[in-house]
Formats: structure tokens, sequence, C-alpha cells
């Protein structure tokens, strides 16, 4: 069972990071529509 919860830790910690990531590629893309929104004439 040990290895299996390290795994199952692992593989957490690997989707806490990608949830991060996404994260902040949402903001950058929120940001860069509103820039763009900004921009019509």
């Amino acid at each position: 069972m040990p290895e299996r919860d390290t795994g199952l830790l692992r593989e957490n910690e690997r989707l806490r990071k990608e949830n991060r990531i996404l994260r902040e590629e949402r903001e950058v893309l929120k940001k860069a529509a509103q820039f763009f929104a900004a921009q019509k004439p």
C-alpha cells in the first residue's frame, strides 16, 4: 500500500502543478481578451 500512496501523492503534486499553470494561462488569456476588446474602435 505505501507504493500506491507514494504514487497518489506524486500524481496529486503533478495535478496541482498543472492546475496552477492552467490558472496562470487563463489569467493571461483574460488580460489579452480585455486588451483586444479595448482596441476595437
